[in-house]
């Protein structure tokens, strides 16, 4: 009989916000490595037109680094500065449901983009958005248009993960999670990315330091039964 395969380690997806200035690549510099960051999805600062130039170079280092690069729900962006795909945030302030936007960034970005959903709560949406062809499915309070009021519990949250972890073949993002310790619970429960947001201010050498910590939080058997 042969061997059962492992199951894959779950990976970070680091979220880099863009707010207050133009992002340091040197302060940033230990982001730049696949080994630990196989995905970087960068949200630009809503109050501040993003610039194309810094947002490039930006991408290009990482690239050269085999990190996938993502721009956050804005598709004509990443389309502009070269970005690896688009992660699409969840909205009940938006008239087209996930799987249209899904489509429409599809359109846009073509076969060999990388496009993700936020599928919210939504394990309706979550599954439409599987069939539609989505490259992975996200779950979490990730975004701009969620409210205090809809920020989902993290028992919530959990829970949809997991079931989707047990039951589907489409790698599935926990979005947002606060810490190493929660960090670890999810990659228990079979999550493939963990999203974590990459600490505002750090230097390098702090930032390094973080990300070996967040790396090692996601070291965990999986739960079994």
């Amino acid at each position: 009989m042969a061997p059962t395969p492992t199951p894959p380690a779950t990976q970070l997806y680091l979220v880099l916000e863009l707010a207050g200035g133009e992002p340091s690549l040197e302060r940033l510099a230990p982001l730049f490595d696949a080994r630990r960051v196989p995905s970087l999805l960068i949200v630009p600062d809503a109050a501040r037109k993003t610039d194309p130039a810094s947002l490039e170079a930006l991408i290009a280092v990482a690239q050269h680094s085999d990190v996938a690069v993502l721009i956050a729900d804005d598709v004509a962006l990443a389309a502009d500065v070269g970005a690896d795909g688009v992660h699409i945030y969840a909205s009940g302030t938006v008239e087209r449901s996930p799987v249209e936007r899904y489509r429409q960034a599809r359109e846009r970005l073509g076969a060999n983009a990388i496009i993700g959903v936020d599928a919210g709560a939504s394990r309706h949406d979550a599954m439409a958005l599987g069939e539609a062809g989505a490259d992975y499915i996200a779950f979490g309070p990730l975004g701009e248009s969620a409210s205090d009021e809809a920020i989902m519990p993290l028992e919530t949250q959990f829970d949809i993960v997991s079931w989707w972890a047990d039951i589907f073949e489409i790698p599935v993002v926990a979005l947002d999670i606060p810490d190493d310790a929660a960090a670890s619970r999810f990659a228990a429960a079979g999550a493939d990315f963990v999203a974590r947001k990459v600490p505002v201010g750090m230097s390098a050498a702090d930032l390094r330091d973080w990300l070996e910590r967040a790396t090692s939080s996601l070291k965990v058997d999986p739960i079994v039964g």
